[in-house]
């Protein structure tokens, strides 16, 4: 996302959501090793960006933030969140999904230099999937997406609907776009369900593009050889 500059209104919001977080989770105002812009819930560290993000995520709305922030939390201590970038993370919870292979993450992908995950939807079948793992692979996708960035098959709507919620609820303001390529007819029908489920902030970041126009968006080198070469009967 493109930042615009914090605001006094938003320092002091953002001071009054680190008191109530630390008095909420009883953390004694333990802060992060680096800084004392942040406070530690757990094993996490809620610096002010994620603050920042989830106050402008709710309009501004601190209470609303803070509700959310209490709910993130403990989201991120009950899926382990924090570790979803280690190998026992992969290992123990990801890892049949990991083996087929249906997504490749690049770095600086975009013209913004932002990293892409780019979804092999093709090599994805409802009844041969565990919802429970594909749960936590979004986790462990997304988790990497923030890590680089720094700041006849039936469609699977259960799996779209833990990405949607995921995405509008725990990485409030962090999506720049959704980006279709070259999609097939028959996903206007689910796209008239998944829609619904936007909020209109999200839907204007939704992009329908053809493969010539991608590179509009994201650098041609950056585009892996297999997303390009896909079927065009496969949503990508």
């Amino acid at each position: 996302m493109t930042w615009t500059s914090i605001t006094e209104n938003e320092r002091e919001s953002i001071s009054r959501l680190r008191e109530r977080l630390s008095s909420h989770f009883s953390t004694d105002g333990r802060h992060g090793p680096d800084d004392d812009n942040c406070v530690m819930v757990g094993p996490h560290t809620f610096r002010d960006i994620v603050l920042l993000r989830f106050l402008r995520g709710r309009d501004h709305v601190e209470h609303d933030a803070f509700d959310l922030l209490v709910e993130y939390a403990t989201w991120r201590i009950t899926y382990d969140v924090d570790l979803a970038l280690t190998d026992s993370f992969v290992l123990q919870r990801i890892s049949t999904e990991q083996q087929k292979k249906k997504y490749e993450i690049v770095s600086e992908a975009d013209l913004g230099d932002r990293p892409a995950a780019f979804v092999f939807v093709g090599k994805h079948y409802k009844y041969e999937r565990d919802l429970g793992e594909m749960r936590y692979l979004i986790i462990h996708v997304l988790e990497r997406l923030v890590a680089l960035a720094k700041p006849d098959q039936e469609r699977d709507y259960e799996v779209a609907q833990i990405l949607v919620y995921i995405l509008k609820t725990y990485y409030p303001e962090t999506l720049e776009h959704i980006i279709f390529v070259d999609s097939p007819w028959i996903f206007s029908a689910c796209w008239t369900i998944i829609k619904q489920w936007l909020t209109p902030v999200t839907l204007e970041k939704v992009l329908f593009l053809t493969k010539s126009d991608l590179s509009k968006y994201v650098r041609s080198e950056a585009i892996p050889k297999g997303f390009a070469e896909e079927d065009d009967d496969d949503n990508q």
